[in-house]
């Protein structure tokens, strides 16, 4: 596992700039370990797209990623540093009542399991 050893607060506000890097990191934090297809479902967007953004988070080890056959699925690395960890925290407590973190949570839940990673 890679950990975020070089992990500083500039390189973690770089990270989690991006719209739809935030998006991922809302969900992860409210909802644990999520699959691609669930994040594509989630956001409405292409998975290139999705792909692309967790790539960058998963470059500075904010997430890590585990294979389960032909799916990946991710979570925000525990090894965070304490400081990193309560920063998404405080990031997640804004992000609870606004769009389009409300909407992207909500079309996750409103999927059936089985039609997610068809």
């Amino acid at each position: 596992m890679l950990l975020p050893m070089n992990l500083d607060p500039q390189a973690l506000l770089t990270s989690l700039s991006d719209a739809t890097r935030l998006r991922l990191i809302y969900l992860f934090a409210r909802r644990g370990e999520l699959c691609v297809c669930q994040l594509v479902t989630a956001l409405d967007c292409p998975q290139p797209k999705v792909s692309k953004h967790l790539g960058i988070l998963r470059k500075k080890a904010i997430i890590v990623g585990r294979r389960e056959g032909q799916w990946i699925h991710y979570r925000i690395n525990s090894d965070l540093h304490v400081w990193a960890n309560n920063t998404i925290n405080e990031l997640v407590l804004g992000c609870c009542t606004r769009s389009p973190h409300q909407e992207d949570e909500a079309r996750l839940l409103e999927t059936p399991p089985i039609s997610r990673c068809a």
